[in-house]
Parts: structure tokens; sequence; C-alpha cells
């Protein structure tokens, strides 16, 4: 699966960016811009949505920190 053009947040450093991430499984192959789909990948724009690591607090703040 191929996620377009997402917000990403990370924590070390605390930062937003945004990318595509390619997914296989359960774990992220490949992160960049301008990921192009493999045949037969499914793709899911992402724009104007956010991705964060599991078990996190949906309500942190990560601009204070």
């Amino acid at each position: 699966m191929l996620l377009k053009g997402a917000s990403i947040a990370t924590l070390h450093p605390p930062r937003v960016t945004r990318a595509d991430l390619r997914i296989e499984g359960d774990s992220i192959v490949d992160r960049g811009m301008g990921l192009r789909p493999r045949r037969g990948e499914s793709v899911e724009d992402c724009t104007d949505r956010l991705i964060m690591p599991g078990q996190v607090c949906a309500h942190t703040h990560v601009y204070s920190a």
C-alpha cells in the first residue's frame, strides 16, 4: 500500500513533515516525496491527514516539545 502526501509526525526529534509512505505487511519500507506506485499496489491519498507513531496519545502537543 502507498500512502501519498501525508503529514507525518515524529517524536525524536519532534517535527511534522510531508512525505509518502510505502507499507508492506506491518512495516514501513519506504519513505519520501514522489514515490511511484508499483504494479497492483493500492494507493491512498493522505492529503490533509496526519500519520503518527502508534501507542501515542493523540493529544500530544508536538509544537511545544
